[in-house]
């Protein structure tokens, strides 16, 4: 069990960004996940997933709270301030894709807790998301900050004017630890001639995967033209599965996966009769899951996870209408709570009391025949008796 803490005030939509703990200790639906409010009542919530990034760079998104506006017209410029409580280490800004927003160029300033300032990034130009057409982004190592000032120059000034709502829509991202696959094991192993890929030498390497679902990956290495066929495995301590092969080249070094929640990955490159690739690095890319849900409207909630019963999450399709990035809980450490019995929903109390009666029927059917044959046996010995 784990206390999420709301970050800033309850919005419309909060969510819960999953960690390498959520993803070990939940089944592959993430159907023994419960979220409970301070009253002990069971929170709706549906898992979603937000951008894919790569490797160790994962971001959680909430909002900051603007509490500053100000627009230069002669200048061509504007500025809005953000306040984020507590103090975090913001390294991401995402913005909605307005009109030509690829381009635009904006300037921040970060200040600490007692307004000191504590770093600036200048003229900087805002990137179109790949896997969202509908907002641009700025990255950049993470400062600790606790309000940001953003910037934004523009020569057109009817775009200038309709500055304040596009800065109500911005996103303040702050990184989030996340385990991802660990240190591979790696063997290079000699095969027997049986086909063309398998045959020379072999190089495996297995990674503990954490039971996080990693959508693609990629090799690097140092060699500047290389061909090798790769198969990769998700291995269980049950079964070892082939989820992926593919034919890499230096041009083509990813391999799409699955999303699969496996022990291990193991990865096998057949080097045929050439030399093993050396300084091979993996690379994952991973795709940041949340619990969205409907906050409490005050107080924190707590996640409780890795239990034997199950209940479907709540499906909210309708989050994503309201087009703002979700506010954030951020979680606490982990706490053993072998007392904790989930409320049953009451669809499921009708199965139970169902099975309930029939068990009974049967019991009282089972004596019913046992005092039958009984009294049977007691006549025929009677019979028996007075012949």
């Amino acid at each position: 069990m784990r206390t999420a803490k709301l970050v800033g005030t309850p919005e419309k939509i909060a969510a819960i960004p999953l960690d390498h703990k959520l993803y070990k200790n939940t089944n592959d639906k993430y159907t023994n996940i419960r979220l409970i409010d301070e009253e002990g009542r069971n929170i709706p919530f549906a898992v979603k997933n937000v951008f894919p990034l790569h490797d160790k760079h994962l971001y959680a998104v909430y909002s900051g709270t603007m509490s500053d506006f100000k627009l230069d017209i002669p200048r061509k410029t504007a500025s809005a301030e953000f306040s984020i409580s507590p103090e975090g280490n913001i390294s991401r800004l995402t913005f909605p894709a307005m009109k030509n927003e690829q381009g635009r160029e904006i300037s921040l300033d970060f200040f600490n807790a007692k307004g000191e300032k504590v770093a600036e990034k200048k003229n900087i130009l805002l990137k179109q998301s790949k896997h969202d057409d509908r907002t641009v982004y700025t990255e950049f190592p993470a400062v600790k900050a606790q309000r940001v000032r953003v910037t934004l120059t523009e020569p057109d000034q009817e775009r200038l004017s309709a500055a304040k709502e596009f800065f109500k829509r911005i996103a303040i991202n702050q990184a989030v630890p996340l385990k991802t696959p660990g240190k591979p094991e790696v063997k290079n192993i000699t095969l027997p001639e049986i086909s063309r890929f398998n045959k020379g030498q072999l190089t495996e390497i297995t990674v503990d995967a954490n039971r996080i679902p990693c959508t693609e990956l990629f090799l690097q290495n140092d060699d500047k033209k290389f061909e090798r066929y790769v198969e990769v495995f998700s291995k269980t301590k049950e079964q070892e599965k082939c989820i992926a092969s593919q034919n890499l080249t230096q041009d083509t070094k990813g391999i799409p996966l699955p999303e699969i929640r496996g022990d291990y990955y193991v990865i096998r490159i057949y080097n045929a009769n050439k030399e093993p690739l050396k300084n091979l690095n993996l690379l994952w890319e991973i795709k940041q899951k949340v619990l969205m849900f409907i906050p409490p409207e005050k107080g924190n909630v707590k996640i409780y996870y890795g239990g034997d019963d199950k209940m479907m999450p709540y499906d909210i399709e309708f989050a994503d209408q309201y087009g703002l990035p979700p506010q954030i809980y951020e979680l606490g450490e982990e706490v053993e709570s072998p007392d904790y019995a989930p409320k049953i929903p009451a669809i499921n109390l009708y199965k139970y009391f169902l099975w309930v009666v029939i068990a009974i029927g049967a019991v009282l059917l089972f004596i019913m025949i046992i005092r039958m044959m009984n009294k049977a046996l007691n006549s025929e010995s009677y019979r028996n008796g007075a012949k």
